[in-house]
């Protein structure tokens, strides 16, 4: 079996001043190394994966996205929970009536690994926890929009979806859209009734938009008093031909400086 070997020069002292005495390596001495490729672990793509594989990658897959979360570094946990997505397609289901597999003999499902026992469920049980996992990233990256997104691929899946139905509602919150949030807590209520997680949210939530209209009324209020709506004092005009109807001029010209006088009412 031939291994794949590069050479690797090392120098400006790789060692240091001090070099190494058990390698009889002196100080500041260049090195050069001889590096050998034993093994790769190529990766496959999707559609060149078995059934069984693809539920193998999409479950490590699962494991490695837990673990970045659990250290804070929700990016790659979405990268790598995003890849069950990849594995398994839409529910895992890609293929399962096509005519053609149909028509395959039991011996070639099994060494090709097709012939997965209850494959449709365990990816829909996979496919369920990376979207939920997605959105519980998403709102700890303060993305309620995508939050929401993820939720709602869950929800096709399992419409009843607690986890799924509590993070659409905080991704509501997150994008201060408080009525959409208290809808997605009530549909949890409808699910879970005795969920006390829930029913906080509800009167956080209600506290929000309350204080928000609140806070509108008094600043329209204060507009309202600042702004004077009396109607203006009538101004005096020196100049304006007024009816004279005293009896000592004619009638004739009372009536004709009343026709040709502009009144206002």
């Amino acid at each position: 079996k031939q291994w794949y070997q590069r050479r690797v020069a090392i120098t400006a002292g790789g060692y240091g001043n001090s070099g190494n005495a058990h390698l009889a390596v002196p100080g500041g001495a260049d090195l050069e190394y001889t590096v050998t490729l034993k093994d790769l672990d190529q990766p496959k793509y999707s559609y060149e994966l078995s059934k069984a594989e693809k539920l193998e990658y999409s479950a490590k897959a699962k494991e490695e996205g837990t673990l970045y979360f659990k250290k804070g570094n929700y990016e790659r946990a979405l990268k790598k929970y995003g890849l069950i997505a990849d594995y398994l397609g839409d529910g895992g289901n890609e293929g399962d009536s096509d005519d053609e597999e149909m028509e395959e003999d039991e011996e070639t499902k099994k060494d090709e690994g097709g012939d997965v026992e209850g494959f449709t469920e365990k990816s829909q049980v996979l496919l369920i926890a990376a979207h939920s996992n997605q959105a519980l990233c998403y709102i700890k990256l303060s993305n309620g929009k995508d939050a929401s997104k993820s939720c709602d691929k869950v929800l096709e899946m399992d419409s009843k979806n607690v986890k799924a139905l509590f993070r659409k509602g905080q991704a509501a919150e997150l994008e201060q859209e408080y009525e959409e949030a208290i809808k997605n807590y009530q549909l949890l209520l409808e699910v879970e009734p005795s969920n006390n997680l829930a029913n906080r949210q509800i009167v956080i939530c209600r506290n929000k938009i309350k204080t928000y209209r609140d806070k509108q009324k008094k600043i329209y209020s204060n507009l309202f008093a600042r702004t004077n709506f009396k109607d203006p004092e009538p101004t005096k005009d020196d100049n304006k031909i007024k009816p004279d109807f005293s009896d000592s001029e004619g009638e004739e010209e009372a009536s004709v400086d009343v026709e040709n006088t502009e009144i206002n009412v």
